[in-house]
């Protein structure tokens, strides 16, 4: 898994926009997912959106055909508890922002001061 990634919901109804991104972007390769990306983002889909969805819903906004059908279809699965095309264990993965990974570490650093915490209560208990 890429460092500075994070896992997606198992909910893909939750999903916001960026991560339905990242999801799109995961099942390709090459300029079309990148560009597929984008286009999730400039509609503001999110992934209440598509959840339910047709292919023709995605090609009217600029998917092709094909690949409209294998979104549906990796969309459908993830909906009904079954995994997608990705090998055992590989995940899902979205990149973090700076600003994200600081305040990853600092609540980190507090989980880890309120274990402490926690540890020397019941101790003395």
């Amino acid at each position: 898994e890429e460092e500075g990634a994070e896992e997606l919901p198992a909910n893909s109804e939750t999903w916001s926009t960026d991560q339905l991104a990242a999801f799109i972007r995961g099942l390709g390769r090459g300029p079309a997912w990148e560009r597929y990306a984008k286009l999730c983002i400039d509609e503001e889909l999110d992934g209440s959106t598509l959840v339910g969805a047709e292919a023709g819903a995605l090609q009217e906004i600029g998917f092709s055909k094909i690949h409209s059908q294998k979104v549906v279809r990796e969309i459908n699965k993830l909906a009904s508890g079954q995994a997608h095309d990705r090998p055992q264990g590989a995940g899902i993965s979205i990149p973090l922002q700076p600003d994200d990974l600081k305040r990853l570490e600092l609540f980190s650093a507090q989980d880890r001061v309120l274990n402490d915490c926690e540890a020397k209560i019941i101790n003395t208990l």
